[in-house]
């Protein structure tokens, strides 16, 4: 099937889910309200992991956290693409018709092996399984206390669903959701801007989501270079 047909037909779908399952538009446009005296958040990218997957051949369910360990590399900067960043900042472009959303997509679903740890391992990353009881609520405490950890990649709702965190430098983090996109948060911000993805954004996500902020985490991996 041409590529130009599959991205008309995966436009197509994404409006037929978004009115199937009652989405609301602009699901994660809160994440940038206005808070204190500035914004929670400023956003740098945007993904949409389940319409950029290739039609044919299928690849199967969501790959958030193979787009979360591809977005990590590209931070720490080992795993770039020869013509530029795979998350480019989409301030007004449509990701589903865009080339470099697509090639990223079939990265990840083609990342080889058979482990979240094996996959990272081969674009030059370690990732370690912590036994760490973390939530939403709590994350920024441990995020500011271990401040020798440069990434975290989060496991949540049994393993449904994976978002990765990056420390930018001494005055904020990256965030990534590979539904969402990209987002700046300043260090103090961090417990407010998890809070009102996890009780506000996931619940327009899915319908039926209920999973408290103060749920620890299913997992939870440190991420350094390998």
């Amino acid at each position: 099937m041409p590529e130009a047909t599959q991205i008309k037909y995966a436009a197509a779908i994404k409006y037929l889910e978004k009115s199937m399952l009652g989405e609301q538009s602009k699901i994660f446009t809160t994440l940038r309200k206005r808070h204190g005296r500035g914004y929670l958040s400023e956003k740098l990218s945007k993904s949409q992991q389940r319409y950029t997957n290739p039609l044919v051949p299928e690849v199967g369910a969501g790959l958030c956290f193979e787009f979360g360990i591809l977005w990590l590399a590209e931070q720490f900067r080992i795993h770039r693409s020869a013509i530029g960043p795979r998350f480019p900042r989409l301030k007004k472009g449509n990701v589903v018709a865009s080339a470099t959303a697509r090639a990223v997509t079939r990265e990840a679903a083609m990342l080889p092996g058979d482990s979240r740890v094996a996959k990272a391992a081969g674009v030059g990353l370690h990732l370690n399984l912590t036994g760490w009881a973390v939530s939403f609520n709590t994350f920024q405490g441990t995020y500011e206390h271990d401040t020798g950890i440069p990434a975290f990649l989060i496991a949540f709702n049994a393993w449904t669903h994976g978002v990765a965190i990056f420390r930018e430098n001494a005055q904020s983090c990256l965030f990534f959701d590979a539904n969402a996109g990209s987002y700046r948060v300043r260090n103090e911000n961090i417990q407010a801007f998890l809070q009102e993805y996890n009780n506000v954004c996931l619940r327009r996500k899915w319908a039926g989501y209920t999973a408290l902020s103060s749920a620890n985490f299913s997992g939870l991996y440190t991420v350094t270079r390998g």
